[in-house]
């Protein structure tokens, strides 16, 4: 295997396993802290809200001066974010928060890493290697939330926060020193905005890179409609404490990487992207509504294997998505493209938590409903949308 994909994959691994450290405990956490699941919602919806400005900006200035420096100051600015996250502990709500908006800013550099990917890969191979960021993702859930239950057991967590930011500063290091820049040409005429109105409506105007952005948006929004009350949901309605709910998220972790790692690559080569974006949303929506119906007493025997299925179900459709993207943007653009589709991905981590968190406090079930009825919605556009879609243009990867 190219380096450049082991260490873009290090890199992103060690940056999630900081993420994965706090996944398990920080919903309870700001629970047991505010009183409320609506603050929980914010505090989430917080964090994508700062990814929704920071991944258009971060792909737009990659284009401008490349992949490489741009993802190590956001590694640095991730690294700080983890330190103001330890030192919130006993200081209320607002040091937290302000410590999880750096951190959804710092992380919108994943629009950077997916870029600097699709920089180095032919089309036909950009499912698979997409998939070495969902690999990253289910490795830091591994050893992320076990880790975190671990830290918040015995040294507490203010020591989450510093482990955190520990790693990214390993991360930085590592990738300061083994991680080359990806575009041979920059595009210094590539703008850089705050707010870039200008480029998403440029982009809306296409209709088929549109419906990928809004089919995106719906499927993350129906995700996290479920995916923010699982803690609260596991230990309502199963009793798992955050040791019990680390083990889920690694188990949950386990099965992202395999399905990541083993069956991506053979699953887009028999069936397509095209494919795989339909049936991963209609599996999600039948799965994601099954797991809300498990009975209190039969986590083991159906949660879990249900827990198994959403990865399956889950792991095809982010890599297909973002490759069937990459086939439809010129490749001067790609960081400019890629972080307004993964910054439109975070204004639904913004909605879905939002929505999720105040259903939840109304009756459980509601979230997951809901999701599935988006889920189903959203396959039948997804139907109609790769039937528009132009053949991969051929494009020779930077060597």
């Amino acid at each position: 295997m190219d380096r450049r994909y082991i260490v873009l994959f290090l890199t992103i691994f060690i940056d999630l396993l900081g993420f994965g450290l706090v996944i398990p405990i920080l919903p309870n956490y700001i629970k047991d802290l505010a009183g409320s699941e609506v603050w929980v919602g914010i505090g989430i919806a917080l964090f994508s809200a700062m990814q929704f400005v920071a991944s258009p900006l971060l792909g737009s200035l990659s284009d401008r001066i490349g992949r490489r420096p741009v993802l190590l100051i956001t590694l640095l600015a991730n690294a700080l974010g983890y330190v103001l996250l330890g030192l919130s502990h006993g200081q209320g709500l607002w040091l937290l928060f302000l410590a999880r908006a750096i951190n959804g800013f710092a992380s919108g550099n994943i629009s950077v890493a997916q870029a600097y990917i699709i920089d180095i890969t032919p089309p036909e191979k950009r499912s698979g290697a997409m998939g070495l960021i969902g690999a990253a993702f289910g490795m830091g859930f591994i050893f992320g939330p076990s880790l975190g239950g671990l830290i918040m057991g015995t040294l507490g967590f203010p020591w989450l926060g510093w482990i955190a930011a520990g790693l990214c500063i390993l991360n930085l290091l590592l990738a300061q020193v083994m991680l080359k820049e990806s575009i041979a040409q920059k595009n210094p005429a590539s703008p850089i905005r705050l707010i870039p109105i200008k480029d998403y409506v440029s982009v809306m105007r296409q209709p088929v890179i549109r419906s990928i952005f809004l089919i995106n948006f719906l499927y993350i929004t129906a995700f996290f409609l479920f995916q923010v009350c699982t803690t609260l949901f596991w230990e309502d309605h199963f009793g798992l404490d955050d040791d019990h709910r680390g083990y889920a998220f690694t188990f949950l972790g386990v099965c992202t990487t395999v399905v990541q790692v083993l069956l991506i690559k053979p699953l887009s080569a028999a069936l397509g992207d095209r494919k795989l974006l339909v049936i991963g949303n209609i599996g999600m929506a039948v799965v994601l509504v099954a797991m809300g119906l498990v009975p209190s007493g039969l986590f083991l025997a159906l949660e879990v294997p249900l827990i198994f299925l959403m990865a399956l179900m889950n792991g095809p459709v982010g890599p297909s998505s973002i490759s069937l993207l990459s086939t439809q943007t010129d490749p001067r653009e790609q960081g400019k493209v890629v972080g307004l589709y993964q910054s439109f991905g975070s204004l639904a981590r913004v909605v879905g938590p939002l929505v999720g968190t105040t259903l939840y406090g109304v009756y459980y079930l509601l979230p997951f409903f809901l999701a599935s009825v988006l889920l189903l919605v959203n396959a039948g556009w997804a139907m109609r949308m790769v039937k528009g879609l132009r053949p991969a243009p051929s494009v020779a990867p930077v060597q």
